[in-house]
């Protein structure tokens, strides 16, 4: 399942939503669109729609990733968007980053939690267990003041040996409070697959150049099932 073409899952592009508006926003006309920045112009600069948007039309929207720049010796080879199928986002004959993303009508009572159950579930479908889950911050919208990220996701990271290939498995879910009132989830996995160790310095290139797209807050604040 790790890597490329090294025993990956067979990749399925699907087309995912989204651009969203925030709940109390004038609804989107033909002068919006023509005004709005595009995607990526919008994760570099800040100017997209914010982390806790509400989806559009009661759609769950499917989080994916940009890769607005890549190290030398990777190639952008990220699909339109992404699905529950592995697909890669950059390569280099080396490593790997690959993800995959998903929602469920269901929320989920503890984010943290929950993306440490799925952070378990990608090292065990490689036959391992992962390092202690950590939390890594990754930039989604552009630099702020002090040139500090805008505005950032959180999730969390282990690593894990698989033949001769390492592995870093990065997992966020996070809840998302429709227009009408009910909770629903989405999810985010990530690998990153090398052949021998892996490399901070490429991987610190590598996930700088990266915007995940998921309309949840900052943190592991937010809405549970059990909240009034």
């Amino acid at each position: 399942m790790t890597g490329s073409t090294r025993g990956r899952l067979p990749v399925r592009i699907g087309v995912a939503a989204l651009l969203l508006l925030a709940a109390g926003c004038t609804s989107s006309g033909a002068s919006e669109e023509t005004s709005s920045p595009a995607p990526d112009e919008a994760a570099a600069t800040g100017s997209g729609p914010a982390a806790t948007d509400a989806p559009a039309g009661g759609e769950i929207p499917v989080p994916t990733v940009r890769a607005l720049t890549t190290p030398p010796g990777f190639t952008d080879v990220m699909p339109a968007e992404l699905t529950d199928q592995w697909a890669d986002i950059v390569t280099s004959p080396e490593c790997v980053l690959a993800g995959r993303a998903g929602t469920t009508t269901e929320a989920v009572d503890d984010m943290r939690a929950a993306s440490v159950q799925r952070l378990d579930q990608l090292a065990a479908e490689n036959g391992a267990s992962p390092d202690d889950a950590t939390d890594i911050d990754l930039t989604t919208q552009g630099a702020g003041e002090g040139n500090d990220p805008h505005q950032v996701l959180t999730l969390v990271t282990g690593d894990w040996q698989t033949g001769d290939e390492m592995v870093r498995g990065l997992s966020r879910v996070g809840n998302l409070v429709q227009y009408d009132g009910s909770l629903v989830s989405q999810w985010l996995d990530l690998i990153y697959t090398c052949t021998g160790e892996i490399d901070e310095e490429v991987w610190t290139a590598v996930i700088e150049g990266l915007r995940p797209v998921m309309q949840v807050g900052e943190g592991w604040d937010g809405l549970a099932p059990g909240d009034s």
